[in-house]
């Protein structure tokens, strides 16, 4: 026997109310859980400058309200361009991760001040500031 027109109407109602309460469902978690989705700092303490980079020294930068940042200083290599390239870790783990990156700079005759956020591993605040706050 084929469903009348009332049971399949059903069935297409509760498909899209299954539908969206699992979407509300996800995107409330997404939501609630944000914060730990965005910041993903390294959970391993950083190597020393030199352990990960021959030749490049520990520096830490010293900010106007207070709030000390870990850095490194990469050296470039001859020929030296002389200019030095800021390089950001990012939100996804430290200045470690971006070695290669200094590195090649260096290779190809910049400096490179490689640095954490605040909040993140050798910097002096425990959590990164929300957008907009000092």
């Amino acid at each position: 026997m084929a469903p009348t027109t009332a049971q399949h109407t059903g069935a297409v109602q509760r498909l899209v109310i299954t539908v969206v309460v699992v979407a509300v469902l996800l995107l409330t978690l997404l939501w609630v859980f944000q914060r730990r989705l965005i910041y993903l700092p390294s959970t391993t303490p950083v190597p020393s400058a030199d352990a990960v980079i021959p030749g490049a020294q520990d520096v830490v930068l010293h900010t106007s309200d207070g709030v000390e940042l870990g850095a490194w200083f990469i050296p470039a290599k001859q020929p030296d361009r002389g200019f030095t390239v800021l390089v950001a870790s990012g939100n996804a783990g430290d200045r470690a991760a971006r070695a290669p990156l200094a590195r090649a700079l260096a290779k190809e005759g910049m400096s490179v001040l490689l640095f954490d956020y605040r909040g993140y591993m050798a910097a002096t605040r425990a959590v990164p500031p929300r957008m907009g706050s000092p």
